[in-house]
């Protein structure tokens, strides 16, 4: 499986740290590094970055499609694996095989918006289906599901496509929300990727999303 790295270009060390980071689960020839997307803004407007983060997930979308794979994964840079993450990711992706599936969260915020049951169990208990959950760091992706998805987004890079696109969808991470409810997204029952606490570059701000994303996790898992 291929996976893809969204990273700023001026994020040198990020890209070193999560390089650190990735050499747990595979090898780096299996690692493409994605540039993220800046959009110049002088207001501040929370907005303008969430646009250019989604952006940078679409064009690592379009990579992923390219590379022409049935599955493939793309991470943020600011995160780290644990010990149990490749047991629990490979007995996932079995799980599923064969399965009509959407998505795989490596790790996510449940969030009771449109259900008050955001985390559902399966017949497997290392495994659980995911109702309603944010965050975007970590997800693999089932190629069918990445087909219909690239076409709810723009087609280009382009600031002002973007930026009107995040007007009406917020982000990235929100708008999979809608497909979520369907039933076919999953995640394992404990975290296998979690963002650092650290300054966020779309946040403009210190965040502390490793206690939020375990917390969450853990009180509706």
């Amino acid at each position: 499986m291929k996976y893809y790295v969204i990273n700023l270009d001026k994020r040198t060390e990020r890209f070193k740290s999560f390089k650190e980071q990735f050499s747990k689960i595979s090898t780096l020839d299996n690692l493409v590094r994605v540039s993220g997307v800046e959009y110049q803004d002088e207001t501040g407007d929370v907005q303008i970055t969430r646009a250019a983060c989604s952006a940078a997930h679409g064009n690592a979308l379009k990579l992923g499609l390219e590379s022409g794979e049935d599955v493939f994964t793309i991470f943020e840079d600011d995160i780290f694996f644990y010990d149990h993450t490749v047991q629990l990711i490979d007995k996932s992706l079995s799980y599923l095989k064969g399965k009509d599936w959407d998505l795989l969260y490596w790790g996510c915020v449940p969030r009771a918006e449109f259900t008050d049951k955001p985390l559902l169990k399966t017949e497997e208990d290392y495994i659980l289906k995911v109702m309603c959950a944010g965050t975007a760091h970590a997800i693999t992706y089932n190629r069918q599901f990445a087909l219909k998805y690239i076409k709810d987004l723009p087609s280009s890079s382009k600031r002002a496509e973007w930026v009107r696109w995040a007007n009406s969808n917020v982000c990235h991470d929100h708008f999979l929300k809608q497909f979520q409810i369907q039933g076919k997204s999953y995640t394992p029952n404990e975290i296998c990727a979690c963002q650092y606490n650290g300054y966020s570059d779309i946040d403009g701000n210190q965040s502390n999303r490793q206690e939020v994303i375990e917390k969450q996790f853990g009180d509706y898992k």
